[in-house]
This record gives C-alpha cells, structure tokens and sequence, in this order.
C-alpha cells in the first residue's frame, strides 16, 4: 500500500480511527513551539476548506473545524472564548466599525 505524507495538526480521534480501519501510520507529539506554528497553519488550511466549501452541509463542517482550531488556539494563548467575544462584540458596536451585514465592499480609497 502507498504510503501518504500528511505532516500535519490533526484531531485527537484520528489515530484511534486509524487504528480501527488497521491503517499502519506514525504520529507524533508536537513541542509547544511546534503547536502554536501548526495552529496556524491548521487555521488557514481550514479557512481555505471553508472557502471551498459546495454545500450547506460541506460549509457547515468546515466551520465547526474552523472553530475547533481557533477555540484550540485561544486556549493555547491563554484566551477564552469569552474574551474573544468581548471584543468581538465592542468591534461590532462600534460604529466606526460594526459587522458585516451592510455587504459593504470597499473598492478604492483615495489616499491624502
């Protein structure tokens, strides 16, 4: 059987899945520095797999594995979700800001 090369953050469940479907595989255990890198990469191959989503059903998994990844990197920077969403919320009350409900593109800004 070929051999595939993945190099990447997974969930904690796919090596019991693995094991299960009697795959032969190798995992390993990132340092602290490893993990906050593979975060972030973790978090933009899920933003590209949201972004490449067909469906309601697709949109909806790639953001549950969205959010997995920034509640994963939150809690490893010591923030809780709680605090995010503070500032999540002041950002949309302020008016010089708000949310994205306007479907407001900004096309050009002539700069001074």
């Amino acid at each position: 059987m070929p051999r595939k090369t993945y190099n990447k953050l997974v969930r904690d469940g796919i090596p019991f899945r693995l094991n299960n479907r009697s795959l032969p595989h190798q995992v390993r255990i990132l340092s602290a520095a490893e993990y906050k890198i593979a975060l972030r990469q973790k978090l933009g191959e899920e933003c590209a797999e949201v972004i490449g989503a067909k469906d309601r059903a697709a949109l909806i998994g790639e953001l549950a594995d969205l959010a997995e990844v920034v509640r994963a990197l939150a809690v490893d920077e010591g923030l809780g979700l709680d605090e995010i969403e503070a500032a999540r919320i002041k950002k949309f009350i302020d008016p010089e800001r708000g949310g994205l409900e306007k479907k407001i593109m900004l096309e050009w800004v002539e700069e001074k």
